[in-house]
């Protein structure tokens, strides 16, 4: 029972651990949290094993709890990376490089020039200020 416990409680941490990595997204840490994302699905897969198996006995809302705590560090870890992924994204069709970078050459009045006026223009990028 408490090994259930203690296995809830790893899981937590490890997704834990990528929800803080992914509050500075840089494409390195983006990498380095499928590690922990990995041992938090091993933890799960051996959670669920051990609870089908038998019932979880006195430390059933304990486990409950740290399940509670587990969807929410998984619902903004996944929001984080969402918004990770989309800014990257778009980061890479500002440079240029993106599958679309024609539709990204914003021009002085903030508007995307039409695609004959796109034609024209070569990539490259400024700085301002």
């Amino acid at each position: 029972m408490n090994d259930q416990l203690q296995t809830a409680k790893q899981a937590r941490r490890q997704v834990e651990q990528v929800r803080k990595r992914l509050l500075k997204p840089a494409p390195e840490t983006l990498a380095s949290c499928a590690g922990p994302l990995l041992e938090a699905i091993g933890c799960l897969d051996r959670l669920q094993s051990n609870l089908q198996a038998g019932a979880p006995g006195s430390t059933a809302h304990l486990i409950r709890n740290e399940m509670t705590v587990l969807r929410g560090e998984l619902s903004t870890a996944s929001a984080l990376l969402r918004a990770a992924g989309l800014f990257y994204e778009g980061y890479g069709n500002l440079l240029g490089t993106g599958p679309e970078p024609a539709e990204m050459n914003y021009c002085s009045q903030g508007t995307t020039p039409t695609r004959e006026h796109n034609e024209n223009i070569q990539p490259r990028l400024e700085f301002h200020g």
